[in-house]
């Protein structure tokens, strides 16, 4: 599959890429690129040529017009070859591999500076989700740096944060968020003491294009996909005192605290309950209740002489007493 990748043969990269897709997706954890000798710098090729024939060919002519079939070929290839990475990261070892390959970066780079519109789209969803898995076995070590460098520090931050703030695509939004979030967070794991810690990868101001459109998105309540990850964003970003207490002052504070209440309430389980709004009325057997009064002979001497209503008054004194 590595050499058909290579062959500049139509039929043979089909046939490549699609077993390749069906491989990493239905046997991700048996389906490991570092078996096979140069199989990942095959599956990057494309989307790098891709990436070169897009920016050549003159990017704003797609606004109005389609790719030509060559671009638009090259574009299949380079979405099958992301999707099977994307597949196969989910296995540690692959992971591991592709993190350590130097050309991953570059191409998960170059696809990211391309426009966020909708023939790329596809693309940048598998790199922003690749991105996310391969993000903690990135190399901590830069030849050109030295030790103690970010993993992450050639990742283009800033145009990540572009796509959030401009994109009209939730698809987009969602993993690009979900790629920012856990990295506003240092990692626990090396202590303050080590050469090779560092400050949290992403550090987003208060005036953040992100951290805004993140709050907008706090109001969609009815689209709980989009809703979660602008919660976790915002969560994570006031998780420490210094932020939590500058966003005091944010112009946003007032909003966000009403709509965070509107997440609760709209959250909360609404219990159904049956009232009955008649009185209740309870049978008494009556057999078993009431005795009936037999009159004696005093009774009879003392009451039947009496006139009415006298008689009456006096006998229903008589029988309440008894």
């Amino acid at each position: 599959m590595a050499l058909a990748l290579i062959s500049g043969i139509p039929k043979e990269i089909d046939w490549a890429l699609s077993r390749l897709v069906n491989l990493s997706d239905e046997h991700t954890n048996r389906f490991v690129l570092s078996v096979v000798p140069r199989l990942s710098e095959a599956i990057l090729y494309w989307p790098e040529v891709y990436t070169e024939e897009f920016k050549k060919d003159c990017p704003e002519a797609y606004t109005y017009f389609a790719p030509g079939p060559r671009v638009e070929g090259l574009r299949k290839h380079a979405i099958e070859s992301l999707l099977t990475l994307r597949n196969a990261s989910h296995n540690d070892l692959n992971a591991n591999h592709l993190a350590q390959e130097s050309r991953t970066m570059r191409v998960v780079v170059g696809i990211l500076h391309l426009p966020a519109d909708e023939i790329n789209t596809e693309l940048l969803i598998y790199t922003l989700e690749l991105l996310t898995v391969i993000g903690p076995y990135l190399p901590s070590v830069s030849k050109t740096r030295g030790r103690g460098t970010s993993p992450y520090v050639d990742v283009p931050f800033s145009r990540i944060d572009e796509i959030v703030s401009t994109s009209i695509d939730r698809a987009l939004i969602i993993p690009a968020m979900g790629f920012l979030t856990p990295l506003m967070v240092s990692n626990p794991a090396i202590p303050p003491e080590s050469a090779d810690y560092y400050p949290p990868p992403y550090s987003p101001s208060l005036s953040s294009p992100t951290l805004s459109r993140a709050l907008r998105f706090l109001a969609v309540l009815q689209d709980a996909a989009l809703v979660t990850p602008a919660l976790e964003f915002v969560s994570t970003y006031l998780s420490t005192p210094s932020t939590s207490k500058a966003f005091l002052a944010h112009p946003g504070f007032p909003n966000t605290l009403r709509l965070l209440i509107s997440i609760l309430r709209n959250e909360q389980k609404v219990e159904t309950k049956v009232v009955s709004l008649g009185t209740s009325t309870t049978k008494v057997d009556l057999e078993d209740t009431y005795e009936p009064y037999e009159l004696t002979e005093d009774d009879l001497a003392r009451v039947v002489p009496m006139p009415e209503p006298e008689r009456s008054f006096a006998w229903c004194v008589t029988h309440a007493l008894l």
